[in-house]
């Protein structure tokens, strides 16, 4: 799943943004697909509607599932995806908001749904690889808000040896405090 960690932090980066009751769909001419254009409107306006808090930020990554993968090998991958981090979020950083497509991707990863209504998100990705193939998909969905996010993420896609899997954890942010100067 070469694009699986592209993927993820796209996923983060657009859900943060989050809050509004306004609804944000990135098919903004209603056609059943969005193109690149729509997808980096859709992830500014997200971005405009609610800035996120300058601040201390703590993320909760959790393992929730493997489908596909052996035991042993879901055990691994758990060690590796639970943990917690603290960062922070400077005002530089909030007036740019999080939802700023990410720089420098290609053209390899594709938006096939991005909604934000009143704090509730729902995000899909298709990555491709050079012959064209689908090779990862990825969702997003959950609750967001300038100082918090809740998301569920499953990764579905080629894990090399061991076939296809789909990999399923919880990303929780909140913002703590201040940051330390």
């Amino acid at each position: 799943m070469k694009y699986g960690f592209l993927a993820v932090a796209s996923a983060l980066a657009l859900a943060a943004c989050g809050g509004s009751a306004d609804t944000v769909d990135a098919d903004a001419d209603g056609d059943g697909e969005i193109t690149k254009e729509e997808s980096v409107a859709a992830i500014k306006k997200s971005a405009e509607q609610v800035k996120p808090q300058p601040g201390k930020y703590k993320v909760t990554m959790e393992f929730v599932s493997a489908e596909g993968m052996p035991e042993e090998m879901q055990a691994i991958m758990g060690k590796g995806i639970n943990q917690s981090i603290e960062r922070c979020l400077t005002p530089e950083e909030a007036e740019k908001g999080f939802g700023q497509p990410p720089e420098g991707e290609d053209d390899a990863c594709k938006m096939e749904k991005y909604t934000l209504s009143g704090g509730d998100l729902e995000m899909a990705m298709q990555c491709k690889n050079k012959n064209g193939d689908v090779e990862m998909e990825m969702n997003a969905s959950g609750k967001v808000t300038p100082t918090s996010q809740d998301l569920t993420v499953t990764t579905k896609g080629d894990a090399g040896p061991l076939g296809d899997a789909a990999v399923t954890m919880k990303v929780k942010q909140e913002r703590i405090g201040d940051c330390d100067e």
